[in-house]
């Protein structure tokens, strides 16, 4: 197996992972450890921290002109449970994932699309905001340079990408693109 074929994401184990059901994914990285990725841990902290983030870009985007008629994406998207926290912040939501299963659980009003993010067929400049929720975390063996690289590729002028990270320590803040 050479460098690139090891540093590639692997979306089926993503996939299958996530059809299973398990919560416990041993992605390699010493986030996995259990001491820091339990069930109860993260829906504790998850839950506090999503209450926490949403408020603050709630806060945030009030002040644009777009509040209110934001073209937002979620991406990857889930079941769409972040969007109980976005209510009255948007027009349109729309958003991405790479699990039939996941995208199915999610409220009609939202424009899903099954897609791996790095080829998300979207044109450039289309959102206004983009939030990626825990996601990162899973793609460290590829990187965070090309998933960073497509969101800014997808966000309007004067738009805004946000992340939530279930860790404070990681190698996402040596990636950012400045």
């Amino acid at each position: 197996m050479n460098k690139n074929e090891a540093n590639k994401q692997d979306l089926q184990a993503e996939i299958e992972w996530y059809d299973s059901g398990r919560f416990y994914i041993d992605s390699g990285h010493w986030t996995s450890h259990p001491l820091f990725a339990s069930r109860e841990r993260h829906w504790l902290s998850g839950e506090v921290e999503k209450i926490r983030f949403y408020g603050y870009l709630s806060k945030y985007i009030s002040g644009k002109p777009y509040y209110r008629k934001a073209k937002v994406l979620i991406a990857p998207i889930g079941t769409g449970h972040e969007i109980k926290y976005l209510q009255g912040l948007y027009a349109e939501i729309y958003g991405m994932d790479i699990s039939e299963r996941a995208l199915a659980q999610c409220p009609a009003h939202i424009v899903t699309k099954k897609v791996d993010i790095l080829q998300s067929g979207e044109a450039a400049g289309s959102f206004d905001v983009i939030i990626c929720p825990l996601f990162l975390h899973h793609v460290h063996k590829v990187g965070f340079s090309p998933f960073l690289e497509e969101y800014y590729r997808l966000l309007r002028g004067g738009a805004y990408l946000l992340f939530m990270n279930p860790v404070r320590f990681s190698r996402l803040r040596d990636s950012l693109l400045y």
